[in-house]
């Protein structure tokens, strides 16, 4: 573009560049983790618990240690208050570990979807034995075949 009317549509190729010009850089080749990276293959839990199982033994080991520690410092002080942090953070990651074990296991991978009619059955099951165990289920099926016999006039 133009700065005005009486400007060059086009600078100068015979104007000196200036000392400070940018320059083009290259290209820097980003650094890839592979942890995180597609080409790099899909992660799979179960290998990985059996690859580094000894870390949370590693990890359990440590936690006993950092309470015995903690109790043969019973004087509060900074000593003390870092075994506490310590040990919060520890059981912080074993209470992860934990629950990535639980969604990776194949339990849960499955699920437990019962249907309406299974649900009613067990309801009914439930109800016939409360009712047995308080002695009126005799009554509970009178009252259920009464009503049952109004339905049926009804729709004759």
């Amino acid at each position: 573009m133009r700065g005005g009317k009486n400007c060059p549509a086009e600078r100068s190729a015979s104007k000196p560049v200036s000392r400070f010009r940018k320059s083009l850089k290259s290209k820097e080749r980003l650094s890839i983790d592979p942890r995180f990276s597609g080409t790099s293959g899909s992660f799979c839990h179960s290998l990985f618990k059996e690859e580094y199982g000894w870390l949370s033994d590693r990890r359990s080991a440590e936690i006993e240690k950092i309470e015995n520690d903690l109790k043969s410092h019973k004087a509060p002080g900074k000593k003390r208050q870092a075994l506490l942090k310590k040990l919060s953070l520890t059981k912080a990651q074993q209470r992860k570990e934990a629950e990535l074990d639980q969604k990776h296991s194949p339990q849960a991978s499955k699920g437990f979807f019962r249907s309406k009619a299974e649900d009613k059955k067990q309801n009914l099951l439930t109800k016939f034995e409360e009712l047995k165990s308080k002695n009126k289920l005799d009554d509970w099926l009178r009252k259920k075949r009464k009503r049952n016999v109004l339905k049926d006039q009804g729709v004759l």
